[in-house]
């Protein structure tokens, strides 16, 4: 998909469809190629492989891509060392990393983005942490 194509399909504006792209390749679920002059983007071998998965192991797989990375990893084990997910706590590790964002608005715009993500973790663990997860 263009970025255009996923503004339009997801009803969602600039700013925002680049967030989701940045992180789709942070994470190495997404790439890029280009064709006939023109940028798209689509799933990697990585991207496939975790979206043909059941929801519960593509759940667990995104939980694997968001924690292989130190600084959510460490967000990740200051949650659970304070048994709680502080915005604040996120954005001083966050400020301890070269992460090149230009203001503190979007430090703290990210930091909103990672409590969502570790939320979310926390919930999935929280829901049933007796299956058996199958790895990439």
């Amino acid at each position: 998909m263009s970025k255009e194509d996923i503004k339009k399909s997801n009803q969602i504006g600039n700013r925002i469809v680049n967030f989701y792209i940045s992180t789709g390749f942070y994470f190495h679920v997404f790439e890029k190629y280009k064709q006939d002059n023109k940028i798209y983007y689509r799933l990697s071998d990585k991207g496939r492989y975790i979206f043909e998965l059941d929801e519960y192991q593509r759940n667990m797989n995104i939980c694997k891509c968001i924690l292989e990375h130190e600084i959510l990893y460490k967000i990740f084990m200051d949650c659970l060392a304070n048994n709680s997910i502080s915005k604040n706590n996120i954005v001083d590790i966050m400020l301890q990393y070269d992460l090149n964002l230009n203001s503190m608005v979007t430090i703290k715009r990210r930091a909103q983005c990672i409590s969502s993500w570790m939320h979310w973790i926390f919930n999935l663990i929280k829901d049933d942490n007796t299956k058996q997860v199958k790895l990439f």
